[in-house]
């Protein structure tokens, strides 16, 4: 993606460029050309044409056309002076300053559909799923302890949860059906995770933004079964939109993390932990 910084040098680039060209052939050369030095001249010949010149030949013309030619295009040359010099004094009078860094956690979030969604558009949480979906993935050693993970939309922050909506629907329009495997976590549950070691999450109770409302883990429905993994080829493909959409809502991605969990988003709210994990 393009963004407006970038696509800002690139037009000052090409303004640059154009205005050398400008001086270059349309005032330095013809200038040369004109008093006769744009060119070698063969000194045998020169003097023999010298010769054989008329004696009417008035000295110094070719300096006298070059400076008239230098007149008329001295307001091209003013010209490409001010499209060089301007911007970059409105920019330094104006006082703004291009960040060429990235935001923390949120590129691309000031979409239209972010600002919509912010201006008022209130999505709703899908029904529930029967539990016995959530048991079957689980004795298919598919997810760990999701039978007990909490699902309830409404114990999630309003603003997250509306984000994460809006992913949902967003991911359902490229034909992908999105199911919460788990949300708010209490700092119990997230120690008894913990104990289970890294490769469940190797944050502790008051760690995680589950324990604020602000993270959760999703899955893909596929003909009524959950489908978790990712060397699942049309999951992976799913994954990986799920990351662009969470990231175009402002939601940090857990795919980008050294320990991947592509399943997991979260709204990031330092003052909402008290110590930063490595993973949800």
């Amino acid at each position: 993606m393009v963004t407006p910084v970038t696509f800002a040098l690139l037009v000052w680039l090409v303004v640059a460029l154009s205005c050398l060209g400008i001086y270059w052939f349309g005032v330095h050369r013809p200038a040369r050309s004109a008093s006769g030095r744009s060119e070698p001249v063969d000194r045998s010949a020169a003097f023999a044409a010298a010769g054989s010149a008329s004696a009417s030949a008035q000295p110094g013309r070719p300096q006298r056309q070059a400076g008239g030619l230098r007149q008329r295009l001295r307001p091209w040359m003013w010209a490409a002076l001010a499209l060089l010099t301007l911007p970059p004094l409105l920019v330094v009078l104006s006082g703004w300053r291009l960040r060429l860094s990235l935001p923390e956690q949120t590129p691309g979030t000031q979409d239209e559909r972010l600002a919509a969604l912010l201006a008022g558009e209130q999505l709703v949480p899908p029904p529930p799923l029967p539990p016995e979906v959530f048991a079957r993935a689980q004795a298919e050693g598919l997810a760990v302890e999701i039978v007990s993970a909490d699902r309830r939309w409404e114990l999630l922050d309003a603003g997250f949860r509306q984000r994460l909506l809006a992913v949902y629907k967003a991911m359902r329009e490229q034909g992908y059906e999105m199911v919460l495997l788990e949300g708010y976590r209490s700092p119990e549950r997230q120690a008894m995770l913990q104990r289970q070691g890294p490769q469940v999450t190797q944050a502790g109770p008051m760690q995680s933004y589950h324990q604020h409302g602000l993270a959760a883990d999703s899955a893909f429905l596929r003909e009524g079964r959950l489908v978790i993994s990712e060397a699942d080829p049309w999951a992976s493909q799913g994954y990986e939109l799920f990351g662009q959409e969470s990231e175009r809502y402002g939601l940090r991605w857990g795919g980008r993390w050294r320990m991947r969990d592509y399943g997991h988003v979260e709204l990031a709210v330092p003052e909402k932990k008290s110590t930063a994990p490595t993973a949800g």
